[in-house]
């Protein structure tokens, strides 16, 4: 979709529609002026169409199902049942391969509930890394 956004109506529209993929409606309607501030900047800054759908083409391509069981790093997963970019359920299925992950699933804030949300967020992540830097200190 946003191959055919950007190749079809442009970078001004692909700017536009990414607070779609990104936050929640009520955050959008509540924080209009900001997004057209950020609108602008990344316009400004939009790097060249043919880079960026090299950038898509990439993570289209990119498969790792098949080594996640292999990763043994610990990792957090925070998801959010109201994201439109990224379903909360490919969080899930990460979380029931990688050998030592963990599942937060938050109710609200979109994919970017660390801009839109952030106090649930940032109290998931903090308590996280506290839970971790404390493992290895007494490790």
């Amino acid at each position: 979709m946003r191959q055919n956004l950007l190749h079809d109506s442009g970078p001004a529209a692909y700017v536009q529609a990414q607070s779609l993929f990104l936050y929640p409606p009520d955050w959008i309607a509540a924080n209009s002026e900001k997004l057209a501030r950020d609108d602008a900047h990344a316009l400004a800054h939009f790097p060249p169409t043919a880079n960026l759908l090299r950038r898509i083409k990439a993570l289209l391509a990119f498969d790792i199902e098949a080594e996640l069981a292999t990763i043994q790093t610990p990792t957090l997963l925070i998801a959010n049942r109201d994201d439109m970019l990224v379903p909360w359920n490919r969080s899930q299925h990460m979380a029931n391969v990688l050998p030592d992950a963990r599942l937060e699933l938050l109710e609200y804030g979109g994919h970017a509930s660390s801009v839109s949300d952030s106090e649930p967020f940032n109290r998931v992540l903090l308590d996280y890394l506290a839970e971790q830097c404390g493992q290895v200190a007494a490790a």
